[in-house]
C-alpha cells in the first residue's frame, strides 16, 4: 500500500510548479507555462474580469500579461490536501510595465486548487486578488 503523501511534501511539490511557472513567465513561454502548472479543464478567476477556461483562452490571457510583467513572485504558504485534490494559498507580488516607464506594482493573495493529473499535481481552479484598497 503506498503511503500517502504529508503536507510538507505537496507543499514542496506545489512550491516546485510555482517556481516553474515563474521560470516560464520569465521566458516568456506562456503555453509551456499552462501545460505545466494547469489542468486541462483548469479555470481561472482574475481580479476584474470574467472566468477564463480552456487551453487556448488561457495561454492568451497568460499572454497578455506576461508581456507587461516585469517582476512576479508567489510565495505559497500553506496547503491542504485530501487524496488527489490540494488547496494552496499564498500571496503574490507583481509589477506591471503599463506605459512607456510606467510601472505599476501590485500585492495580493491567492487560492489554487489542485488535482492530480498524470501523476502530477495540476491547477484546476485558480483565483487571486488584491490588497489594494478601491478607491
Amino acid at each position: 500500500m503506498a503511503t500517502q503523501p504529508t503536507r510538507d511534501d505537496v507543499l514542496q511539490a506545489i512550491r516546485a510548479i510555482d517556481q516553474r511557472f515563474l521560470i516560464n513567465a520569465a521566458a516568456g513561454n506562456v503555453e509551456k507555462l499552462v501545460d505545466e502548472f494547469y489542468a486541462p479543464d483548469a479555470k481561472l478567476v482574475p481580479p476584474n474580469r470574467p472566468a477564463v477556461q480552456g487551453r487556448a483562452s488561457i495561454i492568451e490571457f497568460w499572454r497578455q500579461l506576461v508581456a507587461i510583467a516585469k517582476r512576479v513572485t508567489l510565495d505559497t504558504t500553506h496547503v491542504e490536501a485530501a487524496g488527489d485534490l490540494a488547496c494552496g494559498i499564498g500571496q503574490y507580488s507583481i509589477a506591471l510595465e503599463v506605459g512607456p516607464g510606467q510601472v505599476v506594482n501590485d500585492a495580493g493573495k491567492y487560492i489554487v486548487v489542485y488535482r492530480k493529473h498524470g501523476g502530477e499535481w495540476r491547477a484546476i481552479a485558480d483565483i487571486w486578488n488584491s490588497n489594494a484598497a478601491a478607491g
